[in-house]
């Protein structure tokens, strides 16, 4: 049996040798300490998994505002288009992830963005009734205009 670091570094390893970070979000083990370590080491935060999102889309979903502002420090787009029209905003909105959302809109992120039923993040995060996340996008909004 192999200790749990072991493993983890294995991961690790493997991952910086195919230069994609998308799989450690989408796994779960999404924290701003891995994602340093992998940045430091040359990972490519850009490269998308097979169902078109990538590091920073699966980040903005699970609230890690951290993560995001890491992501974009390296040169990630805020207003990158994934599967469906979505954006990072409209994935920290619709989970009604507030501070993720100021992150994104501190970098850029528009809010004018329609995914392909027409809906901006500002909608989805009405939909869901997430009221900080509404205030913070329309603030934004009324700020831009």
């Amino acid at each position: 049996m192999f200790p749990l670091i072991v493993i983890v570094a294995g991961v690790v390893g493997t991952l910086l040798m195919t230069g994609t970070m998308w799989f450690i979000h989408r796994s779960g083990w999404a924290n701003a300490d891995m994602t340093r370590a992998l940045l430091a080491r040359g990972a490519d935060p850009l490269p998308v998994d097979r169902i078109g999102k990538n590091a920073i889309t699966y980040a903005a979903g699970e609230g890690h505002a951290d993560v995001v502002h890491m992501l974009l420090a390296k040169g990630v787009d805020p207003n990158a288009v994934y599967r469906n029209d979505l954006t990072a905003l409209m994935w920290a909105a619709g989970y009604g992830h507030a501070a993720t959302v100021r992150v994104l809109l501190d970098a850029g992120a528009r809010t004018d963005s329609v995914d392909n039923r027409g809906k901006t993040a500002l909608d989805m995060a009405r939909e869901f009734h997430h009221a900080e996340t509404v205030e913070v996008l329309e603030r934004a909004a009324k700020a831009r205009n």
